[in-house]
């Protein structure tokens, strides 16, 4: 086989029964190069820093946000236990230039911590006598209602409604021995 650099042959082990080329080390680099740019054109290599963190200031502003949050939720010596609680406050958190969470851009609708799922106003205590049942008191409990910024609001147009015939698209997957 011809070496795309010079005229040289390529010696390759055959002893496992599948053909292994054997490269030296002075030409691995070259011959990389070779088949990086057939199966990349126009791709280029820029040597950078491994670790510069005054590029990366997005990382670095949430670094200190992080920061911040893990030392105010801090309630005991170890960190590690208060981390997923923090994080969770920072993925609900809605940001300032979106104004909504990185949970809801991820999935859609608006994540439900546990502080949120009774009305925080509490019901006057006279409401739920000592003498009532348990359930009484939990009726009287009204779940919050949750914002839905990532659903798309939806109308029928009244030539639908009068249609006789509609073609209905289902883009899903087909099984086999299925009409299209």
């Amino acid at each position: 086989m011809p070496f795309p650099i010079n005229n040289s042959s390529l010696l390759c082990d055959v002893s496992t029964g599948q053909p292994r080329p054997l490269v030296p080390q002075s030409f691995q680099r070259h011959v990389f190069e070779a088949i990086n740019n057939l199966a990349h054109p126009g791709v280029q290599i820029y040597r950078t820093t491994a670790y510069h963190p005054q590029s990366n200031g997005l990382i670095e502003r949430f670094h200190r946000t992080l920061k911040a949050a893990l030392k105010a939720g801090l309630q005991g010596p170890n960190w590690a236990d208060e981390l997923p609680w923090v994080l969770m406050g920072l993925r609900t958190a809605p940001k300032e230039d979106l104004g909504t969470s990185a949970a809801e851009l991820v999935y859609g609708t608006p994540l439900s911590v546990p502080g949120e799922f009774t009305d925080p106003t509490p019901k006057p205590l006279h409401a739920c006598a000592p003498n009532d049942p348990f359930s009484t008191c939990v009726r009287n409990l009204s779940p919050l209602p949750t914002s839905h910024h990532g659903l798309p609001s939806s109308s029928v147009l009244q030539a639908l409604c009068d249609a006789q015939f509609v073609f209905i698209r289902h883009d899903g997957h087909h099984g086999p021995l299925r009409c299209p």
